[in-house]
């Protein structure tokens, strides 16, 4: 399992945003929380708790990590998670 190392403060983008919301929601309509969802993906309980409380961008290849292990289907995920980061650029124009 992967340790989350501190690196230099890094604003995350909306696509970190949305990335990370949207694994978020999938995790909970499947029932997994954070430890589950861990053991499935391979990752440290605390990299997920960092990724979803938005301390640390996911990278894609996690991004894809995380929703293999979720079973959820990748083409919708990235659509969703591409549209969910642009709402929140739109947003802040």
């Amino acid at each position: 399992m992967g340790i989350i190392r501190p690196m230099p403060a890094q604003p995350l983008t909306n696509w970190d945003r949305a990335a990370s919301e949207y694994v978020q929601d999938v995790a909970k309509r499947k029932g997994v929380n954070q430890g589950e969802l861990a053991d499935l993906a391979g990752i440290s309980r605390n990299s997920i708790g960092a990724y979803w409380r938005g301390q640390v961008p996911m990278t894609v290849g996690t991004v894809i990590k995380l929703l293999v292990a979720l079973k959820s289907p990748l083409d919708k995920a990235m659509d969703e998670i591409t549209r969910r980061g642009s709402d929140l650029d739109d947003a802040e124009k």
